[in-house]
């Protein structure tokens, strides 16, 4: 179990970096996803921002109610080692991947 301050792979896990701040820019995210999800009409993108969604909000009330985000998934392999991360972030990742491939479908439509 890590306790992440900062962000992604604990960048910006410093305490010059506000918790407020990053709560903050994550809210704006939020808001601007939902934005297009209210825009998208197929499935797949409706599928990926929800998932990204979802998953920031997760990782949000974290950072709110406990003043840093619980990451508690942490793999081996060998020497390897990746960074540990939670539920949230796999739900993000996958509606990225889900976004990305999306993305290439519609180049594809014209």
């Amino acid at each position: 179990m890590v306790w992440n301050k900062g962000v992604s792979f604990g960048m910006f896990n410093n305490p010059a970096t506000s918790q407020w701040a990053l709560v903050a820019l994550t809210g704006a995210i939020i808001l601007l996803l939902i934005y297009w999800l209210k825009k998208a009409t197929a499935r797949l993108p409706v599928i990926g921002f929800s998932l990204v969604i979802g998953g920031a909000l997760g990782n949000l009330i974290d950072r709110v109610y406990r003043g840093a985000v619980a990451d508690f998934f942490d793999f081996y392999i060998n020497n390897w080692h990746w960074p540990a991360f939670n539920l949230a972030d796999s739900f993000i990742f996958i509606g990225v991947a889900l976004l990305i491939i999306d993305s290439f479908k519609q180049s594809d439509k014209n």
